[in-house]
């Protein structure tokens, strides 16, 4: 499977899962803990997804030994489509950097509660949702593509 269409469709099964309704007849703390694994799960096909982004971006054969962030760090300064990114998932200004931290969490041992639908406020910030981020990353999935191509 070649690289883009492996990453729509990690991208879309991430969709897939957020879109689980998570109420019904069961306990308000069930409710919590399949949001938090539905999110949990969207979050590690995000970050496959990254992965097949970044050898689509540098048409690799294969997706990069040591993952999206490994690729952003060697290849974002000679790749302007890898810098945007690098950029939006890694840095304090990043429009994805609350993404960027929650796949970072994803590899360590805190425990992160889900985030309601729509915005919470964290002190005086908003902290976007994993869907907004979703559809957000989607969207510059598809403008990164566009820039490479006219290159």
């Amino acid at each position: 499977m070649e690289a883009r269409r492996r990453t729509n469709q990690l991208l879309y099964r991430a969709d897939l899962l957020l879109g689980q309704p998570v109420a019904g007849d069961v306990e308000h703390q069930l409710v919590d803990a399949r949001r938090a694994a539905l999110e949990e799960g969207a979050l590690a096909l995000i970050d496959l997804a990254l992965d097949a982004l970044v050898a689509e971006l540098l048409r690799l054969p294969a997706w990069p030994q040591d993952g999206w962030r490994g690729g952003l760090r060697r290849e974002a300064d000679a790749n302007a489509e890898l810098s945007r990114l690098s950029t939006a998932l890694l840095s304090p200004e990043g429009e994805l950097r609350a993404l960027g931290e929650r796949l970072e969490a994803l590899r360590g041992f805190e425990v992160q509660a889900p985030v309601r639908p729509g915005m919470i406020a964290v002190g005086n910030a908003q902290r976007p949702t994993v869907e907004m981020n979703l559809v957000r990353l989607k969207a510059l999935a598809n403008e990164l593509r566009e820039s490479a191509l006219e290159w």
